[in-house]
């Protein structure tokens, strides 16, 4: 089923039809968190806020075919109050120690590669997920919507309440110091491109 025949359905009272959604886009949802927050518990429970939110208003959703957009703004509200609960408490983002557990592991469907594979893709996430965390949070926030989840600089725009040409240059810049951090680490875009 659609989001659109989910969405109607649940409206009409068939409230099991959430689930369909849930188990639709709970992956995205936690893999935008994580890569926003860097910390696995933060992604667990914004995902799960969101969930809740999206049970609680979804009949205030008029146009069903938008929900994608709709549960992403939902997404970006939350990491961006926990930004801020971070900085009122002066808390640190967390940064990457390669002897630490993976903190950055994300929901995927596969798991078909080779020991060293997985290790090298491993540290080559953890190198980019950690460059990801030192750019500001309104670049960062856009470079994953756009890179990782696939949505139209029009999209984004609605999700940020901003405009195009502020979403186009805050990934412009966003991408220009992320390519900067990570020649800085001599990773260059041939490792990337064949690492993961």
């Amino acid at each position: 089923m659609t989001d659109a025949e989910l969405i109607n359905s649940f409206k009409n009272g068939n409230t099991s039809s959430f689930i369909g959604l849930v188990k639709k886009w709970e992956k995205p949802i936690y893999n935008f968190a994580l890569r926003n927050l860097g910390s696995k518990h933060s992604a667990e429970d914004v995902c799960q806020t969101v969930f809740l939110k999206a049970f609680e208003n979804l009949h205030k959703l008029k146009d069903p075919e938008k929900f994608k957009q709709w549960i992403f703004t939902i997404a970006a509200n939350l990491c961006r109050d926990e930004f801020k609960r971070r900085k009122k408490f002066r808390q640190k983002t967390v940064s990457i120690s390669f002897n630490e557990t993976n903190m950055f592991e994300e929901i995927t469907d596969t798991d078909s590669e080779l020991p060293d594979d997985r290790f090298n893709n491993m540290i080559l996430k953890d190198i980019l997920k950690d460059a990801l965390m030192q750019i500001p949070e309104q670049q960062r926030t856009v470079i994953i919507m756009k890179q990782y989840h696939n949505l139209k600089f029009h999209e984004i725009a609605k999700i940020t309440k901003t405009s195009e040409n502020t979403v186009k240059s805050r990934l412009y810049y966003g991408l220009k110091t992320l390519r900067k951090i990570l020649e800085n680490n001599k990773i260059d875009r041939e490792v990337l491109t064949n690492g993961m």
